[in-house]
This record gives structure tokens, sequence and C-alpha cells, in this order.
């Protein structure tokens, strides 16, 4: 039996245990609340980001297709009517304040949206202005070792190639650099023979798949780069040269001296290529030819300057060769030249050239009639960049293709697309 202080014990004990229980119950559905929460506030997350996922897979679709399309009708306009196409390029570029003074060739390659409407087949989407370059006129590199990579050292050819690849070098203006915060005007540096000479080599020794490890050396006293030179090198580990044609330009940037010279990439892109553009004229491989009709006359007289005979390396050699080529005679009279070829009509519009009026134009000099070892009428190889945005995300299409014409400007052979990134 229990005493009377036992039973008020648990008389006690029995009328506290509800509120005790009640206390557990409380604290348990805080913590499954809790827990709810957070499971919720991950599943409204992970849903949102899958939302976006989705929503920014879309605008990337919609920006891939409009670019793809886009390239497409480049490719149609580019086939037709080449002088059309760039007159409304032009245009193009003028809705945008920027093409009053702007060259074909070198056309400007930041990105500036399109007024809204202009195209009008892709409503909702920002389009970019189109970067289209004809690149006819670049010096292809690959020329250096000839059409079949197989040209020996110090040969006629060899030189020609040498002569015309220093003088372009030295015309590209290289900054100097100012202290941070410096008023003084900018001023510009030139690579001259010295400086020009070891990277020709450079490059030579690269493709150079015969040598057997022996440094290309001429006359001038250059020497070139085998593996034994990069053995120091800091960019790659145990590089060793190639021994085979450049398949893309960005390679340059391995080569021995090309770093260290001052030239930015952008001055290789602007002036130089991989691809076969010109005329094959043999054991010269793929000579440069540039547009007549889209070639200011400044550009016209620096790409003559390439082929000046009477150069520093030339000199040093004794003097130009015995039998001065067509290309000095338009190098002599560069300057007259192309003021006579870049004339305008009554409405300011660009003159532009057929064969017979561009050998006229030579007959004034006495060139001759044969102009398509220099130049060209229509171009057939291009650099292309187009650019298209939807809902913040952007899609580029970077080609480079070739369209061969007749003498009349005609595509005769189809389209060759020779590279091409979409991302």
């Amino acid at each position: 039996m229990y005493s009377c202080e036992t039973a008020s014990h648990f008389s006690f004990v029995n009328q506290k245990n509800p509120r005790r229980r009640l206390g557990i119950a409380l604290v348990m559905t805080m913590t499954i609340l809790l827990l709810l929460s957070i499971f919720m506030t991950e599943f409204f997350f992970e849903t949102t980001l899958e939302i976006r996922a989705i929503e920014n897979f879309k605008s990337s679709f919609v920006a891939q297709s409009v670019a793809k399309s886009m390239f497409k009708a480049m490719l149609v306009a580019l086939s037709t009517n080449e002088t059309v196409f760039f007159a409304e390029l032009k245009a193009l570029y003028q809705l945008t304040g920027d093409g009053s003074e702007m060259s074909f060739l070198n056309p400007p390659d930041s990105l500036i949206p399109l007024p809204e409407g202009v195209i009008p087949d892709f409503e909702g989407t920002i389009l970019y202005t189109p970067y289209v370059r004809p690149i006819d006129h670049l010096f292809n590199l690959n020329r250096i070792q000839g059409a079949k990579g197989t040209r020996a050292a110090d040969t006629p050819t060899d030189r020609k190639v040498f002569n015309e690849f220093v003088n372009l070098l030295g015309e590209i203006p290289i900054e100097i650099p100012q202290e941070e915060g410096s008023q003084e005007p900018v001023e510009y540096r030139y690579l001259g023979l010295d400086d020009a000479a070891p990277l020709y080599a450079a490059i030579f020794d690269w493709m150079d798949a015969k040598d057997e490890g022996a440094l290309y050396s001429n006359e001038a006293g250059v020497e070139g780069a085998e593996d034994a030179a990069y053995e120091d090198f800091d960019v790659v580990e145990d590089l060793k040269v190639k021994n085979r044609r450049l398949d893309r330009l960005t390679e340059i940037r391995l080569i021995k001296g090309i770093t260290e010279s001052g030239l930015d990439y952008r001055d290789w892109k602007q002036n130089f290529t991989v691809f076969d553009v010109g005329m094959s004229e043999g054991l010269d491989g793929f000579t440069s030819r540039l547009n007549i009709n889209l070639a200011t006359r400044d550009e016209i007289v620096i790409f003559l300057r390439r082929f000046e005979h009477y150069s520093e390396y030339y000199s040093e050699l004794g003097g130009p060769p015995d039998n001065i080529d067509i290309y000095q005679k338009f190098v002599d009279v560069a300057e007259e030249f192309a003021d006579l070829v870049v004339q305008y009509d009554e409405e300011g519009n660009r003159i532009v050239h057929n064969s017979k009026t561009l050998k006229d134009v030579m007959a004034e000099f006495e060139l001759g009639h044969k102009f398509n070892h220099l130049f060209i009428l229509y171009s057939t190889w291009y650099e292309i960049r187009l650019v298209a945005e939807s809902v913040g995300i952007q899609s580029e299409v970077r080609a480079i293709v070739h369209v061969p014409r007749d003498v009349e400007g005609d595509a005769n052979g189809g389209v060759a697309i020779k590279d091409f990134v979409l991302r």
C-alpha cells in the first residue's frame, strides 16, 4: 500500500506529464516544419535553376539558329553579286555610324547592335554588325615552304618570298610602351631586316620536313631554329618543330621569336593567313592578290610595297635581281597608279573596274595588260564572323570560305567552307 505522501507524488507527476508531452510534440512539429522548409527551399532552388537552364538552352538554341541562318544568307549573297553585297554591307555599317570611312579589307571588329527591325526575319533577336573580310591579299605563311613544302633555302624563289615577307613586316607599326600616365604622343617602331629575317628562318625550319635538322641559312647571314632552339622554351615543355605546314595561324605563337618580336597577334592576323589564298604560280605557291575594287588608295600602295626589290635585303646581296619583274614596275608607280585606280563618280560612289577599264589604267603607265598576278576584280576568299543574341545569350559563327569565280565574278564552283566554328 502506498502512503499518502507517495500517492500525492504520483498525482503531481500525472498532472505534469500532459504538459511535458505537449512540449515534446511542439518541438517535434517545429523540427518537422523546419526540415520541410529546408526541403521546399532546396526544391524551389533546384526548380529555379532547372527553369533557368531550360530558358538559357532555349535562348542559346535561338541565337545559334539565327547565327547559322545569317551565315547561310551570307554565303548565298557572296556567291551571287559581290559588288552589291559589299554596298549593302556598308549601308548596314552606316546605320550604326561606323561606315563612312570603313575599309572592306580591314573592317571594324567591334560588335555594334544593328537597329531593331533592320532584318525583319529575326524579330526579337539582337543582331550585330556582320564582319565579312576579303582575305585574298594576305600573305600565306605556308608559301615560305612552297606549294609542296619542299623548297630549299636561299634559292631565287626563296629569296623572292623572303624579301616580300621582310618588306611586309617592315610596314607594320609597333607601339613603343610608355610610362603610366605619360602625356607624350604615342611613338612607333618598325622591324628592320635584322629583326624580321630570323622570324622568316624560324618559320621555314618549323615547316621544313626534309632538312634532317639542318638550320635555315641564306647569304644575308640569317639562321633558323630547329629542335635544340626550343629546349628552354617556357610555354610548352619538350616542344619539337612541327615539320609540316601550318594548319592554323595561332600556331605561330609557338615559333621561336614570334612573341618576342613585339608584333601583336592581331598584327599577324591582319596581314597573314595559312590558307591558299591568291593564285597558284608553280614553285612560288599561292601568291597574294588584291581586290582592286575594294581596296583603298593607301591599301593599294602598301600592298605594292611588299614587292620592292630595291630593299635592305637585296642591298645586302649586292642589288636586286637582274631581271626586274612586273612587280617592281608596279612598285615604281604605286602612288600614281593608286590615284588613277581609285576614282569616284559625281554622286560620290566608287567607280567599279572591269578588266577593260583596269587594263586602260595600266596602259597609262606602260604596265602591259596582265594584272591577275597582282590584282583581282572580285574576291574569292573571305573571313566571316556573325553574332546573334537572344535574351542575353550570344552565339557566334566564325568561318573561312572560298568562292571560286569566273572572269565576270560569278561563282562557278560552289562555296567551300574551309574552317567553321559555332559557339
